[in-house]
C-alpha cells in the first residue's frame, strides 16, 4: 500500500492540489494546519484522505490525533503541537510506545524529518507551503517497506528503509 503524507498547507490549496496530482498513492494522510485545503484538494481529485486538525485549524471540527491500522501497520497520525515537537520528539516517542505503533506521522515544525527510534519510524513531511514538501511511504506485509521525503516535481530529498525491514 502506498501512502502520501503532507502537512501545513496554511491556505495554499494550489500546492495541496499539486502534491495530490503528482504523487500516486492508495491513501493520502494530512497532518493538520490547513485542513480545508487538504479536504478541498482531495474532494476535487477524488482521493482518499485521512486527516487530523492542527493548531491553526481553529473552528474546524475533527480529531487532533488518530490511531490507524493500514495494511497491517499501526500508525499514529497527529499534528504534533500537543507533544511540543518543535523542542523534542521525546513526548511523541513515549506516546508511540504507549500505543505500540510502528509509524508516527506528524507536522507542525514545517521541517521535513525521517528518523527511527526504538523500532518506530517518525516522519514529518515538512510543509506543503512554499517548498511543496511531502512524504511517500510504502507498506508491505505489515511493515514499513520504504519511506522518502519528496518535493513536488518528484525530487527525493531523503530516503530511508527502516532497519527492521528485510529485503
Amino acid at each position: 500500500m502506498k501512502l502520501t503524507v503532507f502537512s501545513d498547507c496554511h491556505g495554499n490549496l494550489e500546492n495541496a492540489i499539486r502534491i495530490l496530482t503528482e504523487s500516486e498513492a492508495d491513501c493520502y494522510l494530512f497532518c493538520g494546519d490547513g485542513i480545508r485545503d487538504a479536504e478541498s484538494a482531495a474532494d476535487l481529485l477524488d482521493k482518499r484522505l485521512i486527516a487530523v486538525l492542527g493548531n491553526c485549524d481553529r473552528g474546524e471540527t475533527g480529531e487532533t490525533e488518530r490511531l490507524l491500522e493500514l495494511d497491517g501497520v499501526r500508525i499514529l497520525l497527529t499534528h504534533g503541537h500537543g507533544y511540543s515537537v518543535k523542542s523534542s520528539l521525546l513526548p511523541l516517542r513515549r506516546r508511540a510506545l504507549e500505543l505500540d505503533v510502528q509509524l508516527v506521522l506528524y507536522g507542525h515544525t514545517h521541517l521535513p524529518a525521517l528518523s527511527e527510534e526504538e523500532g518506530v519510524l517518525f516522519c514529518n513531511p515538512g510543509s506543503c507551503m512554499g517548498d511543496r514538501l511531502y512524504a511517500e511511504i510504502e507498506l508491505q506485509d505489515g511493515k514499513v517497506a520504504d519511506a522518502r521525503l519528496c518535493q513536488a516535481e518528484h525530487r527525493i530529498t531523503r530516503r530511508m528503509k527502516p532497519t527492521w525491514w528485510k529485503s
